[in-house]
């Protein structure tokens, strides 16, 4: 318990001190999650295998969103720790955060939105074309997104929210 209280004691002066200078303390924020035994996995071996049919079905009742909602249950899930694996750490800035080779490294935005969405569809569709024929009501808002998603502004929209996702939670992934 007193450790507990020391380390949140420590991340709301690290919270403080990073927001005056306006910079992330990655080698703090590391030995934060070493303490806590929080070993983040590379993004490229990020863990879905904790997700069930009601969290993909959850995804799903989200129609346009459900890309987004499944990034959000992968990468943003208290109970998968070791998945918190990206964020945005300045919204102005062209870069994501991610978490790869075992160190934090910085990547492009555009193309690292682009892929977390594409890959996130395709498990989605995947997970669809085998649990389909169970239910009606899931098989409608799916095939709605489908057609949406057909529309550019729509696709644009969408991973705007998912940049604003990476981003309210930098804080939350970043430790401090």
């Amino acid at each position: 318990a007193l450790k507990d209280k020391e380390i949140t004691i420590m991340k709301k002066q690290m919270e403080k001190l990073t927001n005056k200078l306006q910079i992330q303390n990655i080698g703090v924020q590391n030995n934060i999650q070493n303490n806590l035994h929080i070993h983040l996995l590379n993004h490229d071996n990020t863990d879905y295998s904790h997700l069930s049919d009601i969290d993909y079905i959850n995804c799903i009742k989200e129609n346009n969103f459900c890309v987004k909602k499944l990034i959000e249950s992968v990468h943003f899930n208290d109970e998968k720790p070791e998945n918190k694996n990206i964020y945005v750490s300045n919204i102005k800035s062209n870069y994501v955060m991610l978490y790869k080779n075992n160190k934090w490294q910085i990547v492009n935005r555009k193309e690292q939105i682009d892929d977390l969405y594409e890959y996130n569809e395709v498990l989605l569709e995947e997970w669809y074309e085998n649990y389909r024929d169970k239910d009606n009501e899931m098989i409608k808002s799916f095939t709605r997104y489908l057609k949406s998603k057909e529309n550019n502004e729509i696709i644009d929209n969408i991973k705007q929210e998912i940049l604003l996702l990476l981003y309210n939670n930098r804080l939350i992934e970043s430790g401090c």
